[in-house]
């Protein structure tokens, strides 16, 4: 509905842990930390000794890390939409001969939406949200693939997860 104003309250350090198992195949996991830092430059030493410290009381490499700013809002919340609600979208990824790709899209608006059952290809917002997956775009959907420019939408559907709240 709206893009709530939000500021920095914080930041995270996410840490990658890599071991191998029992069976000699690469397991590897992420665990987020909450930082005390005011400053990215103050979370950025912070997440450094905090690293020193981890490796230390883990068996696991540490593969990789992140620092990442949180933000948030004070505005109040007015949207009734309910967020377990989703559009399942079947995506033509980027290579030809590739199964189509799930993407969720978390409480679709009306507006998006024909019959309330299916996402329309040609609303202008759904053209504008899939540009971000295209080639020429700055993301990527969760399994590392892009889309052809323009993205191919081949199917949706709608559905509602129960979350036990009555909308």
């Amino acid at each position: 509905m709206a893009l709530l104003s939000q500021s920095v309250i914080g930041y995270e350090l996410t840490v990658k842990f890599s071991g191998i198992d029992s069976n000699l195949a690469l397991v590897t996991r992420e665990q987020t930390y909450e930082l005390a830092a005011t400053t990215i430059t103050e979370a950025d030493t912070e997440a450094s000794n905090f690293l020193t410290d981890l490796a230390g009381m883990t068996e696991a490499d540490i593969t990789g890390h992140r620092v990442t700013k949180v933000y948030g809002t004070v505005d109040p919340v007015t949207s009734v939409a309910n967020p377990y609600k989703v559009a399942v979208l079947s995506l033509q990824p980027s290579v030809i001969g590739k199964s189509l790709i799930a993407h969720n899209v978390i409480a679709p608006a009306d507006a998006v939406l024909v019959d309330g059952r299916v996402v329309s290809p040609d609303n202008a917002a759904v053209i504008a949200y899939l540009a971000n997956f295209e080639t020429l775009g700055f993301m990527r959907l969760s399994d590392g693939e892009i889309l052809p420019t323009p993205a191919v939408l081949v199917r949706s559907r709608v559905k509602s997860v129960r979350s036990g709240k009555l909308y």
